[in-house]
């Protein structure tokens, strides 16, 4: 880079010039950031607790463990499952996706029905209707 308007026997005022480009994927934006990052911005790692504000995972009631995200930086970030979701009023389904053969999904979901059962304790669900 010169200043020199092209002039090829200019000594250069930089010895080397580079760029650093990253990549990353906002999750959560909770400061009205400008997209995308401006120069110079700072760019973090997010903790625990921004790992899990930014999928929604805060605020349970009644949360229910459901294991942890490895983080590529070496951080395990714990998950929870509201138990509403799963057992409550709107519960609905929950896929458990995996390769077939290796008992992993039956695991995952005996560890889940374990969870419920311990976290819930004593709880009750209504009874069920009867079908006549």
């Amino acid at each position: 880079m010169s200043s020199d308007f092209g002039d090829v026997a200019a000594t250069p005022v930089n010895r080397r010039l580079g760029t650093t480009i990253a990549e990353a994927e906002v999750l959560y934006n909770s400061s009205d950031i400008e997209m995308p990052v401006r120069d110079g911005a700072s760019v973090e790692t997010a903790d625990p607790e921004g790992v899990r504000k930014a999928l929604g995972l805060l605020g349970f009631k009644n949360p229910i463990p459901a294991g942890y995200i490895s983080m590529s930086y070496g951080m395990d970030v714990p998950i929870e499952f509201d138990a509403k979701y799963l057992v409550g009023p709107e519960a609905a389904h929950l896929n458990i996706a995996g390769i077939s053969g290796l008992a992993t999904k039956t695991s995952y979901a005996m560890f889940l029905l374990s969870a419920i059962q311990q976290r819930m304790g004593d709880t009750r669900l209504p009874a069920m209707p009867r079908c006549r």
